[in-house]
């Protein structure tokens, strides 16, 4: 693996899910900045803070509106195969994991919810 690039600043990330209720994912460091990203009061777009790792002085500060948001989204899942792929310890946590840990449960729920539907119609049509 090759060496970070001077140009290349690790932060650690803050991800608000509701009021309240925060996800964090550190990066590969110590000591620093801090990105918080949230849904604004407003609803109306996604804020983003970036703070110094010491202080937690704020130095920036912006508001994405929705159709960036999207285009945001689009433009992350294309570059998602073109980054190499970092080791992180097994027991950390991360939004694809839950994200697929909660479709698998829903896909379960579904299976078992047809399976029902499945033995009522056949109690149903053998009276």
């Amino acid at each position: 693996m090759s060496a970070k690039k001077a140009d290349e600043q690790r932060v650690d990330l803050e991800f608000w899910m509701k009021n309240g209720f925060l996800f964090p994912h550190n990066g590969q460091g110590r000591s620093l900045p801090t990105v918080s990203i949230g849904r604004t009061d407003s609803e109306r777009g996604l804020g983003f803070l970036l703070e110094e790792a010491k202080t937690r002085k704020t130095l920036a500060a912006f508001v994405l509106d929705r159709s960036q948001v999207e285009n945001l989204h689009a433009y992350l899942g294309g570059q998602i195969g073109r980054l190499k792929k970092m080791r992180w310890p097994s027991n950390a946590l991360s939004l694809p994991a839950l994200a697929e840990r909660a479709r698998r449960q829903r896909a379960a729920a579904l299976g078992r919810r047809r399976a029902r539907q499945r033995s009522r119609r056949r109690e149903g049509g053998s009276t």
